[in-house]
C-alpha cells in the first residue's frame, strides 16, 4: 500500500470532530488492507512504530529532524527553524518546504507503508559514533520522496505528535465496523449484505461476515451491538495490541476472540474500576 493512502486517511480523521464519522473513515479504510499489511497499518493508525509491549524508541529529537528537512528540501537549516517556530508545528513547517522545496530528485518514488515502517524502525537500533548524521538520511530518504501531505504526518509520526485523533475507542468501533456485522438502527441505516435475524445474544454464537444483524427491538439491537463491542475490548485488555485482534478478526472471525487468553511475558491492558456506588460495592 502506498503512504499517501494512509496519509490521506490522517488528513480526513483531522478534519472532523465527530466521532461516528472518523469511525466510519478507519473502518472504510480498513476493508481495503490486506492482511500482510494490517498489524503496521493498524500501529501507524494509532501513531505508534512499535507494538505496546516494546520498549525500544526512535531517538529522534526534534533539532535532528529540523536537519532532515533541511536536507531533504535544500532550505538552510535556519530558515526551517524559523518556518517552524512559526507555524508551532514542524509537520506543516515539512509540508509547506515540501511544496516549493528547491532540490528535485530525478529517481525519487512513490513512498510505501513499508518503506516508511522500516526506515522509521532502523533508528531505534542506531547507537554510537555518526548515529545523528545515519538518522538524518534515513528520514530524509522518506521525506525527499514524500508529497506535501506525506511529509505532514511523517514528522508527526516521527516525533510521536500524529494529532490524528484515532483513540482506542474508535479504533474498536471501526474494528466491529469493518470485520462483523452491522447492527440494524445502531450502526448501520440500511440492510446490507445477508442478514441475520437475531432473537437475543444467544444467536450471536456463529455471526457471518459483513451481515446486517436484524434485532425485533431496538433494546435488544443495542444489547447485541454491545456484546460484539465488548467482546473486541476483552481481546485488546487481554492482548494490549489491537493489531493482534484485527488480524485474529480479519483471518479467523469473531468466534476465535472468545479464546484469546492472557500470553505470558506480554502485559495486559489494566484499567480502573468505575466508582464504587457505596462501600460494599467497591470491596
Amino acid at each position: 500500500m502506498n503512504y499517501i493512502d494512509l496519509a490521506e486517511v490522517y488528513e480526513k480523521i483531522e478534519n472532523t470532530s465527530k466521532r461516528l464519522e472518523k469511525t466510519d473513515i478507519v473502518q472504510e479504510f480498513l476493508k481495503k488492507v490486506n492482511a500482510k499489511e494490517l498489524s503496521t497499518i493498524i500501529h501507524l493508525l494509532q501513531g505508534k512504530i512499535f507494538t505496546a509491549n516494546d520498549e525500544r524508541e526512535v531517538g529522534m529529537s526534534s533539532k535532528i529532524l529540523l536537519k532532515a528537512v533541511a536536507k531533504a528540501t535544500g532550505e538552510n537549516p535556519l530558515a526551517v527553524e524559523k518556518l517552524w517556530s512559526r507555524e508551532g508545528d514542524m509537520g506543516l513547517a515539512a509540508q509547506k518546504l515540501i511544496e516549493t522545496k528547491k532540490q528535485r530528485t530525478l529517481f525519487s518514488q512513490n513512498l510505501t507503508v513499508n518503506k516508511v515502517i522500516t526506515n522509521l524502525q532502523k533508528l531505534a537500533a542506531m547507537t554510537g559514533e555518526g548515529t545523528v548524521n545515519k538518522k538524518v538520511d534515513l528520514v530524509a530518504e522518506l521525506l525527499t520522496s514524500a508529497t506535501p501531505l506525506e511529509a505532514k504526518f511523517l514528522c508527526r509520526t516521527v516525533t510521536g505528535e500524529l494529532r490524528a485523533g484515532v483513540g482506542a475507542g474508535v479504533l474498536r468501533e471501526s474494528l466491529v465496523w469493518a470485520y462483523l456485522p452491522r447492527v440494524l438502527g445502531i450502526n448501520t441505516e440500511e440492510k446490507k449484505g445477508k442478514v441475520l435475524e437475531a432473537k437475543n445474544i444467544e444467536s450471536l454464537k456463529h455471526i457471518e461476515k459483513y451481515g446486517t444483524i436484524v434485532a425485533p427491538d431496538d433494546k435488544i439491537a443495542r444489547e447485541l451491538y454491545d456484546y460484539i463491542s465488548a467482546t473486541v475490548q476483552r481481546a485488546y485488555d487481554l492482548t494490549n495490541d489491537f493489531a493482534d485482534v484485527a488480524e485474529i478478526l480479519m483471518e479467523k472471525g469473531f468466534d476465535a476472540l472468545k479464546d484469546v487468553l492472557l500470553s505470558p511475558g506480554k502485559p495486559i491492558k489494566v484499567m480502573l474500576y468505575e466508582k464504587a456506588e457505596n462501600i460494599k460495592d467497591a470491596f
